[in-house]
């Protein structure tokens, strides 16, 4: 099936509201459609990587976390 993005709040799912394409990244505007809660994502695009070693860089630095209120 079709994995679907559920809201950290409430866990209902969120749908994209709005979408901006660049080279390398993309941004997408999601709105969870239980609560309202708005969150961003950056996507980024990368040639030439393979899966598994993008998942080993990716788990050895800690993400982040951004909330949007």
């Amino acid at each position: 099936g079709r994995y679907e993005m559920v809201c950290p709040k409430c866990k209902s799912n969120l749908r994209v509201s709005s979408t901006l394409q660049g080279e390398e990244k993309v941004m997408r505007k999601r709105r969870c459609l239980s609560c309202g809660r708005v969150l961003f994502t950056v996507e980024t695009i990368t040639d030439g990587i393979q899966y598994s070693d993008a998942l080993k860089l990716f788990k050895k630095k800690p993400r982040a976390r951004h909330d949007a209120t």
